[in-house]
């Protein structure tokens, strides 16, 4: 399956590798997304631009989860791959570690551990290694 994430209209959408459309899901609905050219969430001219930026995949055996990367509200969402439901995520605007400005990139490396790239004022990657939660 390819995974396409729409940012102005904040939603990913699920094709066959023939371009069957088979579903969509959306991602922090309510984040704003008008405009030709956008801004970040408190610029005075240009609004800001949906949700979801790049997506990654997790690394067990089936992907079971999707990471989304969004830049407008400073946050990585984690989503279960076949419903689409929002599980968790992370992060919020700022410039110390763990806080995002305009996250734009996302990755995962086979332990799992996440990376994630910044354009703008931070400039920078940050790695995130997971932890187990306990039952």
């Amino acid at each position: 399956l390819v995974y396409i994430g729409e940012r102005g209209q904040n939603r990913i959408e699920v094709f066959t590798k023939q371009g069957k459309f088979i579903r969509e899901f959306y991602v922090s609905p309510n984040t704003p997304s008008r405009g030709e050219i956008c801004g970040g969430l408190y610029h005075e001219k240009f609004p800001p631009c949906g949700t979801t930026y790049k997506l990654a995949f997790s690394r067990d055996s089936q992907q079971k989860y999707v990471y989304v990367a969004d830049g407008t509200n400073d946050k990585v969402w984690i989503l279960d791959r076949d419903s689409g439901k929002t599980l968790g995520g992370f992060g919020r605007n700022g410039t110390y570690a763990g806080q995002f400005h305009w996250i734009n990139a996302i990755a995962m490396d086979s332990k799992g551990n996440i990376y994630t790239g910044e354009v703008e004022e931070n400039k920078r990657i940050q790695k995130f290694v997971p932890v187990m939660a306990n039952n």
